[in-house]
C-alpha cells in the first residue's frame, strides 16, 4: 500500500486530483483530521490537531464532502484514511485548561481527563502515557465511556466510506503488556484492543496505523506493532507492520528536522524506502508538487511482497 498525505487540503480539491493520484501509484490518501477545531477559520497546519470533539466537519470539508470523496476514491480503488486526534483536545488561551469551545459533554466530565501536567522526560513511559503533550489537555483514554464515544465516531467514519485511520500521538497511549511490565492498572492499558475490536468492520479489513515518530527505541516500536501498524521513519524488523515515511508534517513544519532537505532529496529517499517496505506514506509539502514526480511514481511501483493487503 502506497499512501499520499494531503494535510490542509480541501476535500473537494482532493476529488479533483484523484486521477493523477491514481496514476502516481498511490493506493490510499491520508487526509486532514475531519474533527472541528478551536480556531475554525485558521489555515495554520497545527490547528486541526486542537479538536473540539468527536464529530465530523471543519474548514476542509463537511460530512457530505467526506462521503463524496470516499465514493469517488472508491471508484478509482483508492482508500481514504482519516487522521484521528483522540489523545487530546483544544486548550484555552492560557494553555492551562480545556477550551470552553470543547464539546461540553467531554469538557464537563472530570473522569475524561488526565492530570494537566506536561511530559518532561520522553524516555519515561509513565510520563509519556499518563501526562499531557506541550500544553494540550490530555484525554484519559483508559476510561471505557470515553472509548465508547470514540468507537462511535470511528464507526460513523466507516459509514461515510472511510477505509482506515491514523491515530495521532499513538505513542502516548498505553499498551496491555505495560500493565504487567510496570505494575500499572490493567484497565488503563486496553485502549487499542478494545477500540479496534469495537469497530463495525473487522480491523484486518481496514488500514490502521499509529503515529510513532521521533522514537529510536526499537522495543517501543515493536510493542506497538503487536497491536497495529506503526507509522515511522525508523527502520524496523517487521516491514508488514510498518508504514514507512521519509518525513512528516511534524518533521517538516513542526520540528523542522527535514526542512533543510530539498523536495527532490526527500523523493529519492522515499523511493529507496519503498524498495524495502511494502507500505509507505509520502507527505506532500505545502505548495509543492513533488508528489507528482516520476521519482515518487517509480517508488510507488516497486512490488515488495507483503502479507498484508
Amino acid at each position: 500500500m502506497r499512501g499520499l498525505h494531503l494535510l490542509n487540503w480541501n476535500l473537494k480539491d482532493i476529488v479533483g486530483n484523484l486521477d493523477e493520484i491514481k496514476y502516481q501509484g498511490f493506493d490510499f490518501i491520508q487526509i486532514t483530521p475531519v474533527q472541528p477545531f478551536k480556531n475554525g477559520d485558521s489555515l495554520a497546519w497545527y490547528e486541526p490537531y486542537q479538536p473540539l470533539g468527536f464529530y465530523i466537519g471543519n474548514l476542509y470539508g463537511s460530512k457530505e464532502d467526506l462521503i463524496n470523496l470516499c465514493r469517488e476514491a472508491s471508484y478509482r480503488e483508492i482508500d481514504i484514511v482519516v487522521d484521528v486526534v483522540c489523545n487530546h483536545m483544544a486548550p484555552d488561551e492560557t494553555g492551562t485548561s480545556v477550551s470552553d469551545k470543547v464539546d461540553p459533554s467531554l469538557r464537563n466530565n472530570r473522569y475524561f481527563w488526565k492530570e494537566f501536567r506536561n511530559v518532561k522526560n520522553w524516555e519515561n513511559r509513565w510520563e509519556v502515557t499518563h501526562l499531557c503533550l506541550d500544553g494540550l489537555p490530555g484525554l484519559n483514554l483508559s476510561n471505557y465511556e470515553l472509548q465508547d464515544r470514540l468507537i462511535s465516531f470511528l464507526n460513523e467514519l466507516i459509514d461515510c466510506g472511510v477505509k482506515g485511520f491514523r491515530f495521532d500521538a499513538a505513542k502516548s497511549i498505553a499498551l496491555p503488556e505495560e500493565a504487567s511490565k510496570y505494575g500499572w492498572n490493567e484497565d488503563s492499558c486496553h485502549f487499542f484492543p478494545r477500540v479496534l475490536n469495537g469497530l463495525k468492520v473487522p480491523k484486518d479489513d481496514l488500514l490502521i496505523y499509529g503515529e510513532i515518530i521521533f522514537e529510536r527505541d526499537p522495543s517501543v516500536i515493536e510493542s506497538y506493532q503487536q497491536h497495529l501498524m506503526v507509522l515511522t521513519d525508523s527502520f524496523t524488523n517487521n516491514p508488514d507492520q510498518t508504514v514507512m515515511m521519509s518525513e512528516s508534517h511534524d518533521s517538516f513544519l513542526g520540528m523542522g528536522y527535514t526542512r533543510d532537505k530539498s523536495s527532490t532529496d526527500i523523493a529519492y529517499d522515499y523511493q529507496s524506502r519503498c524498495k524495502r517496505y511494502p507500505h509507505s506514506l509520502f507527505y506532500a509539502r505545502p505548495y509543492d508538487n513533488t508528489w507528482k514526480s516520476e521519482i515518487v511514481r517509480k517508488g510507488n511501483l516497486y512490488n515488495v511482497k507483503s502479507l498484508k493487503k
